[in-house]
């Protein structure tokens, strides 16, 4: 019998610590289970740092979507909320998922449960599919006993931040699309068709107009130089992309992004939904306030901003208020750092911090959907436009010869 060392909370959420004989941790596990006492950690008693090393089976490298991340959330929360044994119902979640990445990690997850992991402990072990907010709201569910409610805030916050980016790609497809194919008709123009039409020009060697000109010149750079633009323009963003994954520089690029004049002001907007979405699920979960703002902070994309409000945790962690910690980090705008001082007066900080995201996302919403219906017809008129000059171009010489003819 080895003796082990493990902590632990009942149905009720209290902590209980101690120690417990078994010949393994599995069998450690199942009997803390027939305590009613589900298990966070477990490590052999008075061992070395290696001593009661887990065995980890080998990680699904390839992630869970966001979409069926969205999906299997919402039907754990539906199962548990209906008295369905966690293991059983991730049984019953495996077994009905279509994409077989997302089935073995599901899968995977139960048999660590059955062994007697946690939950949070089981999520630990395919990070690349659970994000951190993810992982440390479901420990807090543990921590708390309410793994359903948790799981239930965490199924709306994923399926709400799904339907938001899936706006915006539908809302964005169309105009990228107009612009892709009107670019490569124009493409075909200027190499196929207008070097044909040259010849004929040139053979009756006439002044031809500018613009017919500058057509000319246009299609035979293109003509001979076409294929070195499309190489350079490749090799230009392979060269951004491996500078911008050095820190500083990534760093500075986000900071003089966010000064821009207007679509700083966006970003900071969307970052202030994005930061208060996560930040009021963690704290309804019951994460600590500190915790909190740091993983909230890790989901934004933009360094600097990353950077301000992790800032603004530690200065959390040493006792300054909330509002005044996001006041002086700069990067939030008002009207938000107003709202947090009032919900930390009001003592409701998650409600009021979900109502404010839920605020701030119809408006980006708003402001993406006026944004895309002007990026629509401003495409069409510049690609209409380039097209008719490619047209008035060609057309010119015509109508002069005509013009000539006729007197």
């Amino acid at each position: 019998m080895t003796a082990f060392r493990y902590r632990a909370v009942d149905a009720g959420g209290r902590p209980s610590n101690g120690v417990i004989e078994a010949t393994s941790q599995a069998q450690a596990r199942e009997a803390l289970r027939a305590r009613a006492l589900l298990p966070v950690s477990l490590s052999e008693a008075g061992a070395g740092p290696k001593a009661g090393a887990k065995w980890r089976a080998p990680r699904i490298r390839k992630p869970v979507s966001g979409k069926m991340l969205a999906q299997i959330t919402r039907q754990l929360a539906t199962l548990l909320e209906n008295d369905i044994r966690l293991e059983d119902a991730l049984n019953t979640i495996g077994r009905q998922t279509s994409r077989a990445a997302a089935r073995a990690v599901v899968l995977d997850l139960r048999r660590r449960v059955v062994e007697g992991h946690a939950f949070s402990e089981a999520l630990s072990a395919h990070k690349d599919a659970f994000p951190e907010h993810y992982r440390a709201s479901v420990a807090a569910g543990e921590r708390a006993g309410r793994l359903d409610a948790v799981l239930a805030h965490l199924a709306e916050f994923t399926e709400g931040r799904q339907a938001n980016q899936q706006t915006v790609r539908l809302a964005l497809l169309y105009p990228v699309f107009l612009a892709l194919v009107s670019g490569a008709i124009i493409a075909l123009l200027l190499t196929n068709v207008v070097p044909d039409i040259v010849k004929v020009y040139r053979r009756r060697e006439e002044d031809l107009p500018m613009l017919t000109e500058a057509l000319i010149a246009v299609s035979e750079f293109l003509a001979n130089f076409g294929a070195w633009l499309v190489a350079g323009a490749l090799l230009g963003l392979v060269g951004m992309a491996w500078v911008t994954k050095r820190p500083d520089i990534a760093l500075k690029i986000d900071r003089r992004f966010m000064a821009l004049p207007a679509f700083g002001t966006f970003a900071a907007r969307r970052h202030a939904a994005q930061f208060s979405a996560t930040l009021s699920m963690l704290v309804q979960s019951g994460v600590p306030l500190v915790d909190a703002m740091r993983i909230a902070a890790q989901v934004l994309n933009n360094r600097f901003v990353r950077q301000q409000l992790l800032a603004a945790a530690n200065d959390v962690s040493e006792g300054a208020a909330l509002d005044r910690a996001l006041a002086k980090a700069g990067c939030l705008p008002p009207m938000f750092v107003a709202m947090v001082s009032g919900a930390a007066r009001s003592g409701e900080l998650g409600p009021i911090l979900a109502r404010s995201a839920a605020t701030q996302q119809r408006e980006l919403d708003a402001s993406v959907k006026a944004v895309v219906a002007l990026v629509e017809p401003v495409v069409l008129l510049v690609m209409g436009g380039i097209v008719l000059l490619v047209v008035m171009a060609i057309l010119s010489p015509i109508v002069n010869l005509n013009r000539i003819s006729g007197l």
